[in-house]
């Protein structure tokens, strides 16, 4: 399944109002398993992906590259939507623009944007800040 037909498949789940649940997913053994078990989507964790990569926790220090490249690999070997985790969006407006479009082009369905201010730090550590809305 080409990766808009992938993100038209999920909206009209979403558009139904179906759960979605999604299994976490950061490299490509996992995204092999979890396309298997029939779940309406995959989630590519920036945690998951960063200490995979990295063997750190998710602090910022994936780049966007980084995470475009592992969302791109992915799609390409799932026949599942995959949803993924975006970051802050690497930086200002312009590059949550060129985010969303890379994303996009990668085959991804959906993403997750946090709305943490700079530095960013692990979503599941305390004191992190937000943006005003």
């Amino acid at each position: 399944m080409a990766g808009n037909e992938k993100a038209r498949a999920l909206r009209d789940r979403l558009a139904k109002g179906e759960f979605i649940l999604a299994p976490g997913i950061y490299d490509g053994i996992s995204a092999r398993v979890a396309d298997k078990m029939d779940f309406p989507a995959l989630y590519m964790t920036g945690y998951g992906a960063t200490a995979s990569m990295l063997g750190l926790p998710d602090a910022g220090l994936a780049t966007y590259s980084d995470m475009v490249g592992r969302a791109e690999m992915i799609c390409s070997i799932t026949t599942t939507p995959l949803i993924a985790d975006a970051d802050t969006g690497y930086g200002g407006l312009l590059n949550v623009r060129r985010t969303v479009r890379g994303y996009e082009a990668a085959g991804v369905a959906a993403i997750q944007i946090e709305d943490q201010e700079t530095p960013k730090k692990c979503g599941h550590t305390p004191g992190r800040r937000v943006v005003p809305a």
